[in-house]
């Protein structure tokens, strides 16, 4: 199987106006609150501003990252 969010189980696809497009759900995308959370070399992480409630990291559906695990069907 090719190693891509469209194929990977921390993937969801956005609306349908948005088709090629996902938000990914993996615990390796972190927000830095300066709470002192432990960064590794292989974390994904954003900064949210306070104005903003969560954010989102969204990819194509061809996008691919190490963190790539395959959906059980």
């Amino acid at each position: 199987m090719e190693r891509i969010c469209k194929n990977c189980k921390h993937w969801e696809q956005q609306e349908k106006n948005r088709k090629y497009m996902g938000n990914c759900q993996s615990d390796k995308f972190t927000e830095d609150d300066y709470s002192g959370i432990e960064l590794t070399s292989t974390n994904f992480v954003y900064w949210a501003c306070e104005d903003r409630v969560g954010a989102n990291f969204s990819t194509g559906e061809n996008f691919g990252c190490i963190h790539w695990q395959e959906k059980e069907v």
